[in-house]
Formats: structure tokens, C-alpha cells, sequence
């Protein structure tokens, strides 16, 4: 009888020995899991931001000026936005300047701007040729835009001269 009481004892104490051990794995595996999932996550936040990086440096020119012939983005946007070639009024060099709030020495980053002129357009082709000019030239961005009634008084047909300016910025005295 002893050896049966004490089968009794040894079977339901082993058995919870047993649950104990497996709850314990089974808690380990999941905080195993958790910290896979957070850096799962990390990982995919750090992939965004080289992604990110990755287009803006495409969208930056070292070393010279950026040398795209403005004047030919320009007329391809006006093409691709459907309007007459006679739309684009003139190219306008603005000014080539330092980026402020730079250290000095190293790398100096610089903006190269242009104006575009465009003539006897409309609020949605000049939002057409803007859709156009982002995809033509994704390293010039648009910082000013103006526009004004096409007859200086005031336009009833909504027509007007506008113009753009856009800016590319690059840098001098270094490399990628």
C-alpha cells in the first residue's frame, strides 16, 4: 500500500513538474516571439528611411552644377501636359547660392535656381504642366510659384502668365 500512496503522490507531482516546465517554455517562446515582432518592425522602419534616403540622394548632384538642360525638361513637360509649345514663354537662370546654415569646410552645398515663364494658361493645365514637371524633373523642385490675369487687369476666361521658380540643389568639394 505504501508503494501505491506513494505512486499517488509521484504521479500528479510529476505531472505538475511537467505543466510547470512547458509553461515556462511556452512564456519564454512567446517573449522570444514579442522581441522577434519588435524588431521585425524596426528593421521595417529602418528599410523605409534607407528607401527614403535612397530617392532624395537620387534627387541630389554631386560635384558640378546639375547640367540638365532646363529648357528641355521644360518643353517636355509642356508636351506632356498637353499644352501648345508656344506656352512656355523663357528659361530664366535665378542665381546659384550656398545652402545657409552650413559648417564651413568639406562639402558645401549649394542651390542652382531657374524661372520658367509660361504664358496664356489656365488653372488646370497649369496644374497639368506642375504634374508634368515633377515627373520630367524630380531633382528640381518648384519653391515660388506666381501668376497673374493674362490682360493685367484681371482675366474673365480665368487665363493668365505664370511663372515658376525651381531650385536643384547639389554639392561642391566631395563625393558620395
Amino acid at each position: 500500500m505504501r508503494a501505491r500512496s506513494i505512486l499517488l503522490l509521484a504521479v500528479p507531482l510529476a505531472a505538475g513538474l511537467i505543466c510547470t516546465w512547458q509553461a515556462l517554455r511556452l512564456a519564454g517562446e512567446r517573449r522570444a516571439f514579442a522581441d522577434a515582432q519588435a524588431d521585425a518592425v524596426l528593421v521595417s522602419n529602418e528599410l523605409a528611411e534607407l528607401k527614403s534616403l535612397d530617392a532624395a540622394s537620387q534627387q541630389f548632384s554631386w560635384g558640378a552644377r546639375p547640367d540638365a538642360d532646363v529648357l528641355a525638361l521644360a518643353r517636355s513637360a509642356v508636351s506632356a501636359a498637353g499644352l501648345p509649345s508656344d506656352t512656355l514663354q523663357g528659361i530664366t537662370p535665378t542665381g546659384d547660392r550656398p545652402v545657409p546654415g552650413q559648417p564651413n569646410g568639406g562639402v558645401q552645398l549649394r542651390e542652382q535656381s531657374v524661372r520658367i515663364s509660361l504664358r496664356a494658361i489656365n488653372a488646370p493645365t497649369f496644374g497639368s504642366f506642375l504634374r508634368a514637371w515633377q515627373e520630367a524633373a524630380p531633382r528640381w523642385t518648384v519653391t515660388s510659384i506666381e501668376l497673374a490675369a493674362a490682360d493685367g487687369r484681371g482675366s474673365r476666361q480665368g487665363v493668365f502668365t505664370g511663372s515658376l521658380i525651381v531650385v536643384a540643389p547639389y554639392a561642391q568639394g566631395g563625393t558620395p
